[in-house]
This record gives structure tokens, sequence and C-alpha cells, in this order.
């Protein structure tokens, strides 16, 4: 479920369950609660994970052979939260 405040920040409450999901951005004030016996489960196909530039701080990885360019998105990210 999802409300708004006052101050117009965005919650997003996961209940009590397992959820499987492919990578999902968060946003600028958005909290993201996962309540009690709440878990999310990333899909293990890799289509389901955007290809990202990586962050200089990554340094190598283990795709790095594969595209030094490009990374599998994380299962959960954010940008200016």
């Amino acid at each position: 479920s999802t409300s708004r405040s006052a101050k117009q920040r965005l919650l997003m409450e996961i209940p009590a369950g397992t959820f499987l999901t492919g990578s999902f951005n968060l946003t600028s004030k958005m909290t993201l609660r996962l309540l009690k016996g709440s878990k999310l489960l990333g899909v293990t196909n890799l289509s389901a994970y955007p290809l990202v530039p990586p962050l200089p701080s990554y340094g190598l990885n283990r795709d790095w052979a594969k595209d030094h360019r490009q990374r599998p998105a994380a299962l959960i990210s954010g940008f200016n939260l």
C-alpha cells in the first residue's frame, strides 16, 4: 500500500509475505518499509536487471570480461534520496 503525508512524502509498505521482483528504483522523498514477516526476493533472470554504467568506486567486477562499461542494476537502488 502507498500513502502520502502532508509534506508530500511517499510511504510504500510491503505487507507480510514473500514477493518476487526485478530491479526497482526508489525516488526522492520515498520510504520503503518492510513490515514484519515480509520478504523481497530478486528474480534470477538477468533481463530483470537493466544494464547501467558502473560507479567509479566499483573497480573491476565479476562481469568485467563481458563489458566493462555496464553492470546489472542492483535489486533496490535510488537517486537523489
